[in-house]
């Protein structure tokens, strides 16, 4: 069904199709006016009228007036509105290219920016106190042009998706498919593409439903857990499939979920209900044995994601044992490149919905299978498989579906990423000399100095030498200079460009508006009157195309800020992510065969590594356990010490105490002879502080895990739940 066209596109199509017929007309007119007894211009138009409806059955109505009005200079009505247009035509077209561009390098703008971009350039040509245009503006400018701008609903796409899929990449990719499926003759039949796909049974698909008159929104009710169940599928590119394997969360097999299991569904399941490198290598073994027969000791060739599942050792060692070729599509791009995801899977998740409502009960993991094997029958159709493998150019093996549109949201991060609108050709060549001529003075710091006195043989002659060149590095070496001091001086130091670098705002003075027809009824009377209304028609041609280029160059500037404002924002967005520090077997985002031989001594050096880090993490572990415990037994004995000294404390604190009463009492007494006196008591000896335990002496030796006590003893006592130094082993003496 069509949809219906707008008030606008009606009237626009309205104005096109009259202007044809007005055009029919004046042809007409101009003939019969050579007649002696022609027709006048009702009788003209009528003609031309009449013509039309036989020729495309459309009446169209023409005024008289109007074909002599337009036979004497006049305008049309769309060219009056193009004259009276404060966006000009090649100001427009500009606009256009720029909304163009960035829509398909993934950032599209709204009508809101598109306002304020035509705003931003109006003032900087009418001046400050231009008000900006209307609110419908922007959506007459989208109408007036829609054969190339259209208004959509945009769909999340992830930047990392976006940049993954660009020209270096799909060379890669479709040269390694090629070379590899050349080398084994990979047959379609053994040609495969596997992926995994969640389904979740409490989740129902947004639809229309009826209810009550004036409410604004029907909620409707969703029963049972959120549990997630994977789903692999695995495709062959003659067409055919595999029972898919399913993938319960449980931490056990339950029996039931094997009932109206009438695809012959694998069935594993998984703490969380997704896979790993354990449920891997026993899907790759279940895969070989659905596909040994159909093979038939001929090479088979599996094209899977970057899942660690995908490549484990014991994963390869059993593919490259059976001859399973294992493909790795670049990193972020199954969107482009796996049929699965490009085809398949959105009928499957449609399909799986309806079979959802049409069974008319919670769908459990009970009747899971049931429900799915319904809407995989209607899913997987060999049509169906085939279109996915055709559209993302495995078999036929043909590069070219892959369209620029999918690679152009690469284009702002590639190492040749440009404006959207592309500067004047002196400017790109400034800017390419001036590049250069940087890139030379640091090869030229790099290189070694000659020895003194040493006269360079003739190969050593070049253009470099030249004194032309040496002046205009010197030039450069100065225009570099006097940025390095200015407020763009980031551009040239050599240091990574942030997001708190930001080029100066740039402040122009309006355009002076020109007279469009000053001199048309001034007849000149003498050759001197002709000589200058020549040359002032001359200037008035010249002032008009220099007004136009100033304007394309506004606009460009206004363009560019834009472009250049998205791209800070990236940058930001980036900065502020937490980039993770974990070695990565694909990191690099390249395709690769996973059962190459140098591959594979990656994976197992790279297991090893893990398998090292893991013990070494494990011994850590229970050194931190051992330590809190000898911490918790130091605190006992730390307490049960404070008590043994504080009994001896509060002895002594007693004797000394009788002492003094003693003392006084022979005082009062006036006995002042050493022979009677009270000898003072002394302290018993404290029970010794025993020795803190400390961190590293639990560590692992040097060898096994060297441990750095410095840094990781505060983390790993807060693991174990230390607190600290003991702050109450203050002094024993009194």
């Amino acid at each position: 069904m069509t949809k219906a066209k707008s008030l606008v596109r009606r009237q626009q199509e309205a104005a096109a199709l009259k202007e044809v017929v007005l055009q029919r007309a004046m042809v007409i007119y101009v003939e019969e006016l050579a007649k002696p007894n022609g027709d006048g211009s009702r009788e003209c138009c009528q003609r031309a009228t009449d013509e039309f409806i036989r020729s495309m059955g459309v009446e169209v109505k023409l005024n008289h007036a109007t074909l002599i009005n337009r036979l004497k200079g006049g305008l049309s009505i769309a060219e009056a509105h193009t004259k009276a247009k404060l966006i000009k035509p090649h100001v427009a077209r500009k606009i256009i290219e720029h909304v163009k561009e960035l829509a398909l390098r993934g950032w599209p703008i709204n009508f809101q920016r598109l306002r304020d971009i035509i705003d931003t350039f109006l003032r900087s040509t009418l001046g400050d106190e231009f008000k900006g245009v209307g609110h419908n503006h922007v959506y007459r400018f989208v109408e007036e042009h829609h054969t190339e701008l259209k208004a959509y609903w945009t769909r999340s796409l992830e930047s990392n998706r976006g940049q993954a899929v660009n020209p270096a990449t799909n060379k890669a990719w479709f040269d390694l498919l090629i070379e590899t499926a050349e080398r084994l003759n990979i047959a379609p039949e053994c040609t495969a593409g596997t992926d995994e796909a969640g389904f979740n049974s409490a989740l129902i698909q947004r639809a229309k439903a009826i209810g009550v008159t004036g409410r604004k929104t029907l909620y409707q009710r969703n029963d049972g857990p959120r549990e997630n169940i994977t789903v692999i599928a695995t495709i062959f590119a003659d067409g055919t499939s595999l029972a898919p394997t399913v993938i319960f969360k449980g931490d056990g097999f339950q029996v039931q979920w094997a009932e109206n299991n009438s695809m012959k569904a694998t069935i594993g399941h998984s703490h969380k209900g997704w896979t790993d490198g354990e449920i891997g290598v026993d899907w790759i073994k279940d895969f070989d044995e659905k596909t040994r027969e159909r093979a038939a000791g001929r090479p088979r060739l599996l094209l899977v994601d970057g899942h660690n599942s995908h490549y484990t050792e014991a994963f390869l060692a059993y593919a490259r044992a059976h001859d399973i070729h294992v493909l790795c599509y670049p990193a972020h791009t199954t969107h482009v490149y796996q049929g699965l995801d490009v085809v398949v899977f959105a009928k499957l998740k449609t399909y799986w919905n309806e079979a959802k409502v049409a069974m008319k009960v919670r769908v459990t993991k009970r009747n899971f299978i049931e429900c799915l094997a319904v809407a995989w029958e209607r899913a997987m159709t060999p049509a169906n498989i085939k279109a996915a493998f055709r559209k993302t150019g495995v078999y036929p093996r043909d590069p070219s579906v892959i369209k620029d549109a999918d690679l152009a949201p690469s284009r702002a991060t590639t190492t040749k990423a440009a404006f959207t609108v592309e500067p004047p050709e002196p400017v790109r060549i400034l800017t390419s000399f001036f590049r250069d001529v940087l890139r030379r003075q640091e090869l030229a710091t790099e290189l070694p100095q000659q020895p003194s006195g040493e006269q360079p043989t003739d190969g050593d002659v070049d253009m470099d030498s030249s004194a032309d060149t040496a002046a205009a590095t010197e030039s450069a070496r100065l225009m570099k200079a006097q940025l390095l001091h200015s407020s763009v001086g980031w551009l040239v130091d050599g240091a990574p460009i942030s997001s708190v670098h930001q080029l100066p705002a740039f402040a122009l003075s309006p355009l002076l508006a020109l007279p469009i027809e000053p001199l048309a009824p001034f007849t000149p009377q003498t050759e001197n009157e002709s000589r200058l209304h020549a040359a002032l028609l001359q200037w008035m041609s010249i002032a008009h195309i220099q007004a136009e280029e100033r304007e394309n160059e506004r606009i460009t500037l206004v363009l560019q800020s834009d472009y250049v404002d998205r791209v800070r924002s990236q940058l930001i967005d980036k900065e502020n992510k937490k980039t993770s520090t974990r070695q990565k077997l694909v990191g690099d985002g390249l395709p690769r065969l996973l059962t190459d031989d140098a591959f594979f001594a990656r994976v197992q050096e790279h297991e090893k590594r893990m398998a090292e880090d893991a013990a070494g993490k494990e011994s850590r572990k229970l050194g931190a356990e051992g330590y809190k415990a000898a911490k918790v037994e130091w605190e006992y004995q730390s307490r049960k010490r404070r008590e043994q000294n504080d009994a001896i404390k509060a002895e002594y604190a007693g004797k000394l105490a009788e002492w003094k009463t003693q003392c006084e009492q022979r005082k009062r007494d006036g006995d002042r002879s050493r022979a009677s006196a009270i000898p003072k008591p002394l302290r018993g000896p404290l029970v010794a502080a025993i020795p803190k335990p400390k961190l590293k002496d639990f560590a692992p030796k040097a060898g096994e895990d060297q441990v750095n006590d410095d840094v990781d003893s505060d983390e790993e006592m807060e693991e174990a739940g230390g607190e600290g130094g003991d702050d109450d082993e203050g002094s024993d003496e009194e």
